[in-house]
C-alpha cells in the first residue's frame, strides 16, 4: 500500500516536471486565452483528420 502511494506521488511529480516548459510558454504569452484556443483547435483538427489534415487554402 505504501509503495503504491509513493509511486503515485512520484509519478505526479514527474508529470508536473514534464509540463513545466508548457507552463513557461503560457506565462510568456501575450494572450493566454488565444494561445490555449488555437492550441486546442490545432490539436482537435489533427485528431479529426488522423494526423494528416488537408492544407489550408
Amino acid at each position: 500500500m505504501r509503495f503504491r502511494n509513493s509511486a503515485a506521488g512520484v509519478q505526479f511529480v514527474d508529470v508536473r516536471a514534464q509540463l513545466l516548459p508548457a507552463d513557461r510558454l503560457l506565462n510568456d504569452a501575450l494572450d493566454r486565452y488565444t494561445l490555449m484556443r488555437d492550441t486546442y483547435l490545432q490539436r482537435r483538427r489533427n485528431l479529426v483528420f488522423d494526423g494528416n489534415p488537408p492544407d489550408d487554402e
